[in-house]
Parts: C-alpha cells; structure tokens; sequence
C-alpha cells in the first residue's frame, strides 16, 4: 500500500486534532483527527483518498488496517474500533479517523467555469438559495439567506458529512436534522480554497458496528 508522504499535506502537518465536544474524554480514547492530502495528477482520486484512509488509520493506530464498505459504500475497519470516512474534490483528498461514528466532506471553492461541483463565487445568491430550500431545513436555509456564497458551502458540507457519518448519502440530505443545532458534534473550517465539514455520533465506541 503506498503510504502518503508528510510533505504532501495541505496545512502543513500530517494531522489536525479537532475536538467536537468539551467533555472529559476517557483514557484511551482518541479526538477526531483529519488527515488532508494534494494528490499528484497521476493518482486517481479513489485510489488516494483510501490510500490516504489507511495511512491516517496506521497513523494513528501505530498497525495496518483494512477497510471494508457496505451496501452503501461506507467504508469500515475491519475487526477494530476505530471510524474512518473518505473524501475527494478536485484533487485534494480528506481522511477522518475518530472512536466514533464519523463523516468528512472536503469541497473547493475555486472559480473553475467547467465544474459545476465546485462553488463559484459567479452563482448567483438567488440560485444559491434556491438550492438550499431544495436541500436544507427551514433554518438552515435562513442562515444561508443572509450569506449565500459564504453559508452555502459552510451548510453543505456539514449535512453532507453528517449523512456519510449516518451512511445515508445524498438522499438521506433533506431529512437530516439541522446541522446549526449541534455544534458540538458538527464542525466546519475554511482553510484558503477549501470547506471542509466532520460530523461525530455524540456516543462513542460503544455504537461500534462490527466488521469482518
């Protein structure tokens, strides 16, 4: 398995820790770390960001892991307690390793007019908020009436990490519940072109699904 070197990450360092809730942790147990890679042109997206999954879970864990996906096509770690979640835009793969239940959703915000994946500073406000009322809660799409092109993105990717976190995907969107009333166990962070977005069960290992 190629291992991801430390050189290729985004913020500098190979992991940031970030803490989704205040609360005493436990012994042993670990924060949430996100691992964030540029990839090289010649590694496909998927390849790199399990490549990147395995890296921060050997990482972290000091062993080798394996993954495993379900129906869905969420990745698991076979016979251990730990969480991970995969995500790719464009190039820049994100990795999240927790105790927990956990999803990570990575986006660009650069100005590239043949993607319409990317969130372009030339979309309208009024489209932007279109597509909210289509996605989001009631207050969800309220908070991104006041910013579009800066509330959008930061929304989008919490519910999306939220729905990877719960494995609903896509279609689990507009029944997810509002990402603005759990702060604690939902966070965002704009880092230059980037949005990225880690959502947490608020339990912990004890909702571990077994696999293999």
């Amino acid at each position: 398995r190629r291992e991801m070197p430390e050189k290729d990450n985004l913020v500098g360092q190979v992991a940031e820790e970030v803490r989704h809730d205040a609360r005493p942790r436990r012994a042993g147990l670990l924060m949430t770390r996100i691992f964030l890679t540029k990839l090289p042109p010649e590694i496909p997206e998927h390849k790199g960001g399990v490549d990147l999954a395995l890296f921060a879970l050997r990482k972290v864990s000091g062993e080798a892991q394996s993954l495993v996906y379900d129906a869905r096509g969420k990745p698991y770690v076979v016979g251990g307690r730990l969480f991970v979640s995969i995500s790719n835009s464009r190039g820049v793969c994100a990795a999240a390793v927790s105790d927990r239940l956990v999803g990570v959703d990575i986006e660009r915000r650069d100005t590239d007019p043949e993607d319409p994946r990317s969130f372009l500073p030339e979309r309208s406000d009024g489209l932007l908020v279109r597509l909210a009322a289509r996605w989001f809660r009631e207050d969800e799409t309220r908070y991104v009436m006041e910013a579009p092109r800066i509330r959008f993105p930061e929304i989008w990717t919490a519910k999306e990490s939220y729905v990877k976190m719960t494995g609903d995907g896509l279609s689990g969107m507009t029944s997810s519940p509002s990402v603005l009333a759990d702060t604690r166990n939902v966070y965002v962070r704009f880092d230059d072109d980037l949005v990225f977005g880690c959502a947490c069960s608020p339990s912990g290992v004890e909702n571990a699904q077994k696999t293999g």
